[in-house]
Protein backbone atom coordinates (compact mmCIF):
# COMPACT_ATOMS: atom_id res chain seq x y z
CA UNK A 1 0.00 0.00 0.00
CA UNK A 2 1.16 3.42 -1.00
CA UNK A 3 1.80 5.41 2.49
CA UNK A 4 0.70 8.72 0.51
CA UNK A 5 -2.41 6.73 0.49
CA UNK A 6 -2.96 6.18 4.00
CA UNK A 7 -6.27 7.52 5.50
CA UNK A 8 -5.78 9.12 8.98
CA UNK A 9 -7.57 6.48 11.04
CA UNK A 10 -5.07 3.57 9.59
CA UNK A 11 -2.10 5.38 10.94
CA UNK A 12 -3.26 5.61 14.06
CA UNK A 13 -3.28 1.54 14.20
CA UNK A 14 -0.56 0.66 12.66
CA UNK A 15 2.99 0.77 14.30
CA UNK A 16 5.80 3.08 13.76
CA UNK A 17 7.87 -0.02 12.30
CA UNK A 18 5.09 -0.95 9.66
CA UNK A 19 4.59 2.40 8.45
CA UNK A 20 8.50 2.58 8.32
CA UNK A 21 8.53 -0.53 5.90
CA UNK A 22 6.06 1.03 3.66
CA UNK A 23 7.66 4.09 2.90
CA UNK A 24 11.09 1.59 2.27
CA UNK A 25 9.26 -0.40 -0.36
CA UNK A 26 7.30 2.53 -1.44
CA UNK A 27 10.75 4.33 -2.59
CA UNK A 28 11.97 1.23 -3.92
CA UNK A 29 9.29 1.05 -6.48
CA UNK A 30 9.65 4.08 -7.77
CA UNK A 31 13.30 3.41 -8.46
CA UNK A 32 12.54 2.19 -11.72
CA UNK A 33 11.29 5.84 -12.23
CA UNK A 34 14.56 7.22 -12.07
CA UNK A 35 16.49 6.91 -15.09
CA UNK A 36 13.45 8.55 -17.28
CA UNK A 37 13.06 11.60 -14.70
CA UNK A 38 17.03 12.13 -14.92
CA UNK A 39 16.65 12.28 -18.88
CA UNK A 40 13.84 14.49 -18.73
CA UNK A 41 15.76 16.85 -16.27
CA UNK A 42 19.07 16.82 -18.08
CA UNK A 43 16.85 18.01 -21.28
CA UNK A 44 14.81 20.45 -19.47
CA UNK A 45 18.66 22.44 -18.82
CA UNK A 46 20.02 21.41 -22.25
CA UNK A 47 17.09 22.64 -24.56
CA UNK A 48 15.37 25.24 -22.15
CA UNK A 49 12.36 23.87 -22.62
CA UNK A 50 10.79 23.96 -18.68
CA UNK A 51 7.27 22.77 -19.86
CA UNK A 52 8.05 19.14 -19.73
CA UNK A 53 7.33 17.53 -16.73
CA UNK A 54 10.47 16.45 -14.70
CA UNK A 55 8.05 14.40 -12.33
CA UNK A 56 8.68 10.49 -12.27
CA UNK A 57 5.19 9.88 -12.83
CA UNK A 58 4.59 10.39 -16.48
CA UNK A 59 1.52 12.09 -17.39
CA UNK A 60 -0.30 12.45 -20.57
CA UNK A 61 0.32 15.62 -23.04
CA UNK A 62 -3.00 16.87 -22.44
CA UNK A 63 -3.18 16.86 -18.73
CA UNK A 64 -3.06 20.15 -17.25
CA UNK A 65 -0.82 20.39 -14.75
CA UNK A 66 1.34 23.52 -13.28
CA UNK A 67 4.94 23.93 -14.30
CA UNK A 68 7.97 24.67 -12.10
CA UNK A 69 7.95 28.32 -12.43
CA UNK A 70 4.43 28.72 -13.29
CA UNK A 71 4.70 29.67 -17.12
CA UNK A 72 2.58 26.90 -18.22
CA UNK A 73 -0.85 28.91 -18.79
CA UNK A 74 -3.87 28.54 -20.60
CA UNK A 75 -4.86 30.56 -23.13
CA UNK A 76 -8.62 31.21 -23.51
CA UNK A 77 -10.30 33.19 -26.56
CA UNK A 78 -13.46 33.34 -28.30
CA UNK A 79 -14.34 33.46 -32.25
CA UNK A 80 -17.91 34.80 -33.16
CA UNK A 81 -19.51 31.79 -32.08
CA UNK A 82 -16.59 29.43 -30.38
CA UNK A 83 -14.98 29.14 -27.38
CA UNK A 84 -11.62 27.71 -27.51
CA UNK A 85 -8.78 26.89 -24.83
CA UNK A 86 -4.79 26.41 -26.19
CA UNK A 87 -1.94 25.06 -23.97
CA UNK A 88 1.01 27.69 -24.34
CA UNK A 89 3.57 25.15 -23.51
CA UNK A 90 2.79 22.87 -26.23
CA UNK A 91 2.78 24.80 -29.10
CA UNK A 92 -1.13 26.28 -28.61
CA UNK A 93 -2.60 22.35 -28.55
CA UNK A 94 -6.47 22.80 -28.01
CA UNK A 95 -7.27 21.78 -24.69
CA UNK A 96 -11.07 21.93 -24.87
CA UNK A 97 -13.33 23.99 -27.34
CA UNK A 98 -17.27 24.63 -26.95
CA UNK A 99 -19.33 25.17 -29.95
CA UNK A 100 -22.33 27.76 -29.25
CA UNK A 101 -23.16 28.61 -33.01
CA UNK A 102 -27.16 27.04 -32.49
CA UNK A 103 -27.04 29.59 -29.50
CA UNK A 104 -25.10 32.83 -29.61
CA UNK A 105 -24.95 34.94 -32.48
CA UNK A 106 -21.78 36.76 -31.51
CA UNK A 107 -19.89 36.87 -28.32
CA UNK A 108 -19.04 40.03 -27.14
CA UNK A 109 -16.63 39.29 -23.93
CA UNK A 110 -14.91 36.98 -21.91
CA UNK A 111 -14.01 37.26 -18.13
CA UNK A 112 -11.63 35.20 -15.55
CA UNK A 113 -14.30 35.48 -12.60
CA UNK A 114 -12.15 33.56 -10.46
CA UNK A 115 -8.41 32.60 -10.93
CA UNK A 116 -6.63 29.16 -10.19
CA UNK A 117 -6.57 28.33 -6.45
CA UNK A 118 -5.54 25.03 -4.81
CA UNK A 119 -9.21 24.70 -3.55
CA UNK A 120 -11.22 25.67 -6.56
CA UNK A 121 -11.16 25.35 -10.19
CA UNK A 122 -10.29 28.23 -12.55
CA UNK A 123 -14.10 29.72 -13.89
CA UNK A 124 -14.77 32.07 -17.33
CA UNK A 125 -17.49 33.81 -17.82
CA UNK A 126 -18.45 34.56 -21.61
CA UNK A 127 -21.21 36.87 -23.26
CA UNK A 128 -22.74 36.97 -26.36
CA UNK A 129 -25.82 37.89 -28.02
CA UNK A 130 -28.93 35.81 -29.34
CA UNK A 131 -30.24 37.13 -31.94
CA UNK A 132 -34.36 36.10 -32.60
CA UNK A 133 -36.38 35.00 -35.41
CA UNK A 134 -38.75 39.14 -34.42
CA UNK A 135 -35.20 40.77 -34.41
CA UNK A 136 -35.49 40.80 -30.96
CA UNK A 137 -31.54 40.90 -28.42
CA UNK A 138 -30.69 38.50 -25.77
CA UNK A 139 -27.95 38.47 -24.02
CA UNK A 140 -26.70 35.57 -22.82
CA UNK A 141 -23.97 34.61 -20.27
CA UNK A 142 -21.88 31.26 -19.76
CA UNK A 143 -20.28 30.29 -17.00
CA UNK A 144 -17.69 27.64 -17.55
CA UNK A 145 -14.69 25.65 -15.89
CA UNK A 146 -11.68 27.04 -17.62
CA UNK A 147 -9.39 23.43 -17.49
CA UNK A 148 -12.35 21.37 -18.60
CA UNK A 149 -14.48 23.73 -21.09
CA UNK A 150 -17.69 22.64 -18.76
CA UNK A 151 -20.48 24.54 -17.46
CA UNK A 152 -19.56 25.81 -14.00
CA UNK A 153 -22.12 24.42 -11.26
CA UNK A 154 -21.60 25.63 -7.76
CA UNK A 155 -21.50 23.61 -5.00
CA UNK A 156 -24.57 24.77 -3.46
CA UNK A 157 -26.52 24.56 -6.86
CA UNK A 158 -28.44 21.40 -8.13
CA UNK A 159 -28.21 20.91 -11.29
CA UNK A 160 -31.52 21.21 -13.77
CA UNK A 161 -30.34 21.81 -17.60
CA UNK A 162 -31.59 24.48 -18.67
CA UNK A 163 -32.12 25.81 -22.24
CA UNK A 164 -29.25 25.93 -23.78
CA UNK A 165 -27.51 25.48 -20.83
CA UNK A 166 -27.50 29.38 -20.17
CA UNK A 167 -26.04 30.49 -16.92
CA UNK A 168 -28.28 33.91 -17.32
CA UNK A 169 -29.80 36.24 -19.93
CA UNK A 170 -31.09 39.26 -20.31
CA UNK A 171 -33.79 40.15 -22.58
CA UNK A 172 -31.83 43.44 -24.29
CA UNK A 173 -28.28 43.93 -25.38
CA UNK A 174 -25.74 45.14 -22.49
CA UNK A 175 -24.73 48.44 -23.73
CA UNK A 176 -21.58 47.88 -21.32
CA UNK A 177 -20.46 45.37 -18.93
CA UNK A 178 -18.14 45.53 -16.00
CA UNK A 179 -16.58 42.85 -13.62
CA UNK A 180 -16.98 44.94 -10.40
CA UNK A 181 -13.82 44.59 -7.21
CA UNK A 182 -16.66 42.22 -5.21
CA UNK A 183 -16.62 38.88 -4.69
CA UNK A 184 -19.49 35.92 -4.07
CA UNK A 185 -18.60 34.75 -0.61
CA UNK A 186 -19.00 31.17 -0.71
CA UNK A 187 -17.67 30.30 -4.02
CA UNK A 188 -15.16 33.73 -4.22
CA UNK A 189 -16.05 34.55 -7.80
CA UNK A 190 -16.30 38.02 -8.83
CA UNK A 191 -19.60 39.19 -9.84
CA UNK A 192 -20.48 40.55 -13.28
CA UNK A 193 -22.75 44.03 -13.70
CA UNK A 194 -24.81 44.62 -17.02
CA UNK A 195 -26.19 48.20 -18.06
CA UNK A 196 -28.69 47.59 -20.72
CA UNK A 197 -29.37 50.10 -23.00
CA UNK A 198 -31.76 52.05 -21.32
CA UNK A 199 -28.76 52.67 -18.61
CA UNK A 200 -30.74 50.68 -15.71
CA UNK A 201 -28.31 48.49 -13.60
CA UNK A 202 -29.27 45.61 -11.61
CA UNK A 203 -29.67 45.48 -7.90
CA UNK A 204 -27.22 44.02 -6.10
CA UNK A 205 -26.49 44.51 -1.99
CA UNK A 206 -22.80 43.82 -2.70
CA UNK A 207 -22.37 46.86 -5.06
CA UNK A 208 -23.88 49.58 -2.87
CA UNK A 209 -20.90 49.81 -0.77
CA UNK A 210 -18.46 51.61 -3.18
CA UNK A 211 -21.65 52.51 -5.63
CA UNK A 212 -21.29 56.24 -5.17
CA UNK A 213 -17.66 56.16 -5.89
CA UNK A 214 -18.09 54.06 -9.32
CA UNK A 215 -17.78 56.05 -12.52
CA UNK A 216 -17.94 55.16 -16.12
CA UNK A 217 -17.77 56.47 -19.75
CA UNK A 218 -19.95 55.59 -22.25
CA UNK A 219 -20.25 55.69 -26.13
CA UNK A 220 -21.77 54.83 -29.16
CA UNK A 221 -18.84 52.22 -29.96
CA UNK A 222 -16.32 53.19 -32.60
CA UNK A 223 -17.61 55.47 -35.41
CA UNK A 224 -19.48 57.89 -32.74
CA UNK A 225 -18.63 61.37 -32.50
CA UNK A 226 -18.70 61.60 -28.55
CA UNK A 227 -17.91 60.32 -25.50
CA UNK A 228 -20.32 60.99 -21.83
CA UNK A 229 -19.16 60.07 -18.39
CA UNK A 230 -21.81 58.74 -15.66
CA UNK A 231 -21.87 58.36 -12.03
CA UNK A 232 -23.96 55.71 -9.97
CA UNK A 233 -26.08 57.35 -7.22
CA UNK A 234 -27.89 55.01 -4.89
CA UNK A 235 -31.91 55.68 -5.01
CA UNK A 236 -33.96 53.45 -2.97
CA UNK A 237 -37.53 54.97 -3.87
CA UNK A 238 -37.55 54.28 -7.51
CA UNK A 239 -35.22 51.79 -8.40
CA UNK A 240 -31.77 50.56 -6.27
CA UNK A 241 -29.33 52.52 -8.48
CA UNK A 242 -29.79 55.75 -10.39
CA UNK A 243 -26.95 56.42 -13.79
CA UNK A 244 -26.79 60.42 -14.08
CA UNK A 245 -24.80 61.59 -16.79
CA UNK A 246 -21.83 64.11 -15.74
CA UNK A 247 -20.48 65.69 -18.96
CA UNK A 248 -20.31 65.29 -22.49
CA UNK A 249 -17.30 65.50 -24.51
CA UNK A 250 -17.84 66.27 -28.30
CA UNK A 251 -14.88 65.60 -30.64
CA UNK A 252 -13.73 68.10 -33.49
CA UNK A 253 -15.95 68.25 -36.35
CA UNK A 254 -15.53 65.00 -38.78
CA UNK A 255 -13.94 63.23 -36.42
CA UNK A 256 -14.80 59.72 -35.04
CA UNK A 257 -13.95 57.54 -32.47
CA UNK A 258 -11.64 54.85 -34.08
CA UNK A 259 -10.24 52.69 -30.75
CA UNK A 260 -11.10 52.74 -26.95
CA UNK A 261 -8.93 52.14 -24.04
CA UNK A 262 -9.73 51.25 -20.70
CA UNK A 263 -7.85 49.77 -17.80
CA UNK A 264 -8.10 45.93 -16.97
CA UNK A 265 -11.14 45.69 -14.68
CA UNK A 266 -9.06 44.54 -11.84
CA UNK A 267 -5.50 45.11 -11.95
CA UNK A 268 -2.88 44.58 -9.67
CA UNK A 269 0.09 47.38 -9.79
CA UNK A 270 3.31 45.77 -9.12
CA UNK A 271 4.91 49.23 -7.79
CA UNK A 272 4.19 52.23 -7.11
CA UNK A 273 7.09 54.02 -9.08
CA UNK A 274 10.28 53.66 -11.23
CA UNK A 275 13.76 53.17 -9.26
CA UNK A 276 16.76 55.57 -11.24
CA UNK A 277 20.02 54.93 -11.18
CA UNK A 278 20.71 57.35 -8.21
CA UNK A 279 17.88 54.91 -6.00
CA UNK A 280 15.56 58.36 -6.92
CA UNK A 281 12.09 57.37 -7.29
CA UNK A 282 9.44 58.55 -10.40
CA UNK A 283 6.37 57.94 -9.10
CA UNK A 284 3.49 56.44 -11.52
CA UNK A 285 0.60 58.75 -12.07
CA UNK A 286 -2.05 55.41 -11.19
CA UNK A 287 -5.44 57.21 -12.08
CA UNK A 288 -8.17 54.68 -11.90
CA UNK A 289 -10.57 57.31 -13.78
CA UNK A 290 -8.71 57.69 -16.87
CA UNK A 291 -10.05 56.21 -20.81
CA UNK A 292 -8.10 56.79 -23.75
CA UNK A 293 -9.61 57.12 -26.98
CA UNK A 294 -8.37 57.77 -30.54
CA UNK A 295 -10.43 59.93 -33.50
CA UNK A 296 -9.05 60.12 -37.06
CA UNK A 297 -11.88 61.55 -40.25
CA UNK A 298 -12.01 59.86 -43.11
CA UNK A 299 -11.18 62.52 -44.73
CA UNK A 300 -7.73 63.17 -43.42
CA UNK A 301 -5.23 61.46 -42.90
CA UNK A 302 -4.42 62.56 -38.63
CA UNK A 303 -4.86 60.66 -35.64
CA UNK A 304 -5.95 62.22 -32.16
CA UNK A 305 -4.82 60.94 -29.45
CA UNK A 306 -6.89 61.66 -26.05
CA UNK A 307 -6.30 60.65 -22.39
CA UNK A 308 -9.71 61.23 -20.53
CA UNK A 309 -10.75 61.94 -16.79
CA UNK A 310 -14.17 60.30 -16.89
CA UNK A 311 -15.06 61.77 -13.64
CA UNK A 312 -14.81 65.42 -14.91
CA UNK A 313 -14.76 65.11 -18.38
CA UNK A 314 -11.44 66.92 -19.01
CA UNK A 315 -8.67 66.43 -21.29
CA UNK A 316 -5.18 65.50 -19.70
CA UNK A 317 -3.50 64.95 -22.72
CA UNK A 318 -3.71 65.41 -26.42
CA UNK A 319 -1.47 64.47 -29.34
CA UNK A 320 -1.70 64.06 -32.96
CA UNK A 321 -0.30 61.87 -35.71
CA UNK A 322 0.07 62.61 -39.52
CA UNK A 323 -0.34 60.68 -41.78
CA UNK A 324 -1.70 57.41 -41.03
CA UNK A 325 -4.04 55.58 -42.71
CA UNK A 326 -7.81 56.17 -41.74
CA UNK A 327 -8.44 51.95 -43.21
CA UNK A 328 -6.30 50.48 -40.72
CA UNK A 329 -7.64 49.28 -37.22
CA UNK A 330 -5.59 51.28 -34.17
CA UNK A 331 -5.50 49.54 -31.32
CA UNK A 332 -5.00 50.70 -27.35
CA UNK A 333 -3.73 48.38 -24.03
CA UNK A 334 -3.46 50.18 -20.35
CA UNK A 335 -1.53 48.70 -17.94
CA UNK A 336 -0.76 50.38 -15.05
CA UNK A 337 0.81 54.05 -16.29
CA UNK A 338 1.82 52.74 -19.45
CA UNK A 339 -0.52 52.92 -22.42
CA UNK A 340 0.60 51.24 -25.59
CA UNK A 341 -1.21 52.18 -29.29
CA UNK A 342 -0.51 51.80 -32.24
CA UNK A 343 -1.83 52.32 -36.21
CA UNK A 344 -0.58 52.25 -39.79
CA UNK A 345 2.03 54.73 -40.61
CA UNK A 346 2.24 56.06 -44.72
CA UNK A 347 5.45 58.10 -43.85
CA UNK A 348 9.04 57.00 -46.24
CA UNK A 349 8.87 53.86 -43.98
CA UNK A 350 5.42 52.37 -44.53
CA UNK A 351 3.97 50.10 -42.03
CA UNK A 352 2.87 49.99 -37.84
CA UNK A 353 4.02 52.40 -35.55
CA UNK A 354 3.97 51.31 -31.87
CA UNK A 355 3.27 54.36 -29.22
CA UNK A 356 4.66 53.85 -25.21
CA UNK A 357 3.53 56.61 -22.66
CA UNK A 358 4.50 55.96 -19.34
CA UNK A 359 2.82 58.52 -16.80
CA UNK A 360 4.62 59.87 -13.87
CA UNK A 361 3.17 62.05 -11.10
CA UNK A 362 5.86 64.41 -11.78
CA UNK A 363 8.89 64.92 -13.80
CA UNK A 364 10.90 65.18 -10.69
CA UNK A 365 12.19 62.43 -9.22
CA UNK A 366 11.03 61.74 -5.21
CA UNK A 367 7.88 64.12 -6.03
CA UNK A 368 4.06 63.25 -4.86
CA UNK A 369 0.88 64.96 -4.78
CA UNK A 370 -1.85 64.51 -2.52
CA UNK A 371 -4.81 65.61 -4.70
Amino acid sequence: MDSRNEQSEESETISLLTRYFRRLINHIEQLKDFPDYLITYVQRFATGNYSVDPSPTSKAKTSIYRDTFGFRKLLIFVTQTKLVALDTSNKGQIVWSRYFGGIVSEFQKIFVVRSSTVKYPPVVVAIGIQKKPDKSNITCLFRLNALTGEDFITDHEIYTPTENNISFSIPTVARRIFKLPVEEPDERTHIIALLDEDLKASSLKAFQKFATSFYFALSDGIGSKSLKGYSVAIDKISQPFNINRLWELNFPEGNNIVAIGHRPSHEKVASLGRVLGDRSVLYKYLNPHIVVVATSSPSTTSLDFYLIDIIKGSILYHTVHDNISPSNPVQIIQVENTIVYHFWSEEQEKGYKVVVCDLYESGKPDERFDT
